[in-house]
């Protein structure tokens, strides 16, 4: 997970519009959808103006949530995915509130409890210093997430002392992203190592494991169940830049270390390196080959990309994978996850994801396997999802792996598993997770 923060909408949606025409026929309101004002100054009085439609929904709208949907132009602009909903909400909210908060969220659409649960997370981290409590506060925030046949919407009830105000808009499901039926992928989460220095990548040698670090390079064997270190070699006094990469390769008993600047070498068992300053491609898919220059003192590629039969230039980018029928897949400096087609040029924006993605060729189902992480800001837990590539849409494949902090490497290990490097935010430490994929039955 890279920071990068996706801007939300500076429209104020349906609650900014003036009040200047209310007052109009039940069929002109539910046509055009409510015009009311952000606040409500009392409940005990119905004002002039107000639609009886709305005042309904205001005084005992948790009996008719079911019809807010319909309220909702579907033509509205919208903010996407559940994180980017939950600072529009909390854009909306603007402060405010005394002290805790007692907080309800309910989820009426068919949004996967994960995604709830990120809605809640980027809620909790908006409002910083506020906390949400079930009940007892002075301030109240009622959240129901539904749906009508176009978005996703938001509908929130908002108490502060005698002040009300109800806040209503919709957002779209992350682009390309569409809900899969039963999961057809398995993930298996295994800890390799917890230590203190950086972990940059992890490769499977036979039975064996080699962890690259930023000063040391180290072979892991399994032991009862665990990964146990049984030799290390340093790498030297390497020049850094201050959010360091490196990629593993292993091949015919040797390996290669690409470190920020630097590339490493050295023979598998007994383990030994030596490196060198070097400005070169580094290699982000085994097979089919792609390659691509890392920017210089950056934690992203500068965009000149090879494969094989073809070089190119495309957008910058944090990581990249294999997409089906010799398709490539490229996570954007923006947050978007794009699709590229054999010879490099693109095809489609399939996500708005995480900096980290890794394909596997394990294949359950159309399409093939890519892995991602979720946007955020390096501060919060993430999480691992899974996704089948098919017909330019990603459809989840598993539900979602959750980690103890953010996820800060992501890269394949073989056809069938990745490696997740994570800095864990209770132990202050870089934890290394291997992700085993197989397909469920």
């Amino acid at each position: 997970m890279r920071v990068f923060r996706r801007g939300v909408s500076g429209r104020e949606g349906l609650f900014g519009r003036p009040a200047a025409s209310y007052g109009r026929t039940p069929v002109e309101f539910l046509q055009s959808g409510p015009r009311v004002p952000r606040r409500f100054p009392s409940l005990t009085a119905e004002p002039a103006f107000l639609p009886r439609g709305i005042f309904v929904a205001v005084t005992g709208w948790r009996l008719v949530v079911y019809l807010l949907p319909l309220l909702v132009a579907p033509s509205l602009p919208a903010v996407e995915g559940p994180a980017d909903a939950a600072r529009e909400l909390a854009r909306r909210l603007a402060g405010g509130f005394r002290g805790p908060i007692s907080f309800t969220l309910r989820n009426l659409s068919d949004l996967a409890p994960g995604e709830v649960a990120e809605f809640r997370r980027a809620l909790e981290n908006e409002l910083r210093g506020t906390a949400l409590v079930e009940a007892g506060a002075a301030d109240e925030l009622h959240v129901t997430l539904s749906q009508n046949f176009a978005t996703y919407v938001v509908a929130a009830e908002v108490k502060r002392g005698e002040e009300r105000q109800v806040i209503l808009f919709a957002f779209k499901r992350v682009a390309g992203t569409i809900r899969a039926g039963p999961s057809a992928v398995t993930v298996d989460k295994s800890l390799i190592a917890s230590l203190a220095d950086p972990i940059l990548d992890v490769a499977r040698v036979d039975a064996d494991l080699l962890l690259l670090q930023t000063s040391r390079i180290t072979r892991y064997a399994a032991a009862n169940g665990h990964w146990e270190a049984r030799e290390s070699a340093p790498l030297g006094p390497l020049a850094l830049p201050r959010d360091p990469r490196g990629r593993l390769m292993v091949q015919s008993g040797a390996y290669l270390a690409y470190v920020s600047g630097s590339i490493c070498s050295g023979a598998v068992q007994p383990l030994d390196a030596r490196c060198r300053d070097a400005d070169e491609a580094w290699p982000l898919v085994r097979e089919p080959a792609l390659r691509a220059y890392p920017a210089r003192g950056r934690n992203y590629f500068d965009g000149r990309v090879s494969a094989p039969g073809v070089s190119k230039t495309v957008p910058p980018f944090y990581t990249a994978a294999h997409g089906p029928s010799d398709q490539w897949i490229f996570a954007r400096l923006d947050g978007r996850v794009w699709l590229h087609d054999a010879s490099l040029e693109p095809v489609a924006a399939i996500g708005a994801w995480g900096s980290d993605i890794a394909g596997v060729a394990t294949r359950c189902g159309p399409g093939s396997l890519l892995l991602s992480t979720r946007p955020g800001d390096g501060t919060e837990k993430d999480s691992i999802r899974v996704y089948q590539v098919v017909d330019r849409q990603a459809v989840e494949a598993a539900s979602a792996v959750e980690m103890p902090g953010p996820v800060v490497a992501l890269w394949t290990v073989d056809e069938s598993s990745a490696v997740a490097v994570v800095r864990d935010l209770g132990s202050g430490e870089y934890a290394a997770y291997r992700l085993s994929i197989s397909c469920s039955h």
